[in-house]
């Protein structure tokens, strides 16, 4: 298995949630970690967040292990339902950027996927 802090294709995508939809989206999000942790090898992290200040805006942190990982990703059913399908549409805005590892570290008792 590859290290996950190094290579690989890695996105950040920041939701913004329109009006009202914040729970629905919080929801779908939830559910895409728990099936992306239990569906999908090529994935390495699927780590999702939401402000605290402002609970409209969600940032994803997708890490996969080669571009073949996040094709496959884009093409499961769980991402079509939950997010191309079910998120999107309830969006303000959205906005993802492909990222370069530089440096980390997860600590312990930090959550993962599952």
């Amino acid at each position: 298995m590859q290290d996950p802090n190094e290579g690989g294709v890695i996105l950040v995508v920041t939701y913004r949630a329109a009006s009202g939809n914040e729970v629905k989206v919080a929801e779908n999000l939830v559910n895409m970690a728990h099936a992306v942790g239990r569906e999908e090898p090529g994935c390495l992290a699927f780590d999702v967040v939401q402000g605290e200040d402002d609970p409209a805006v969600f940032v994803l942190y997708e890490h996969y292990t080669d571009e073949a990982a996040l094709t496959a990703h884009r093409e499961t059913p769980h991402y079509l339902d939950l997010v191309k399908h079910g998120t999107w549409p309830l969006l303000e805005s959205r906005e993802p950027v492909r990222m370069r590892f530089l440096a980390g570290a997860r600590l312990p008792g930090e959550a993962t996927m599952g």
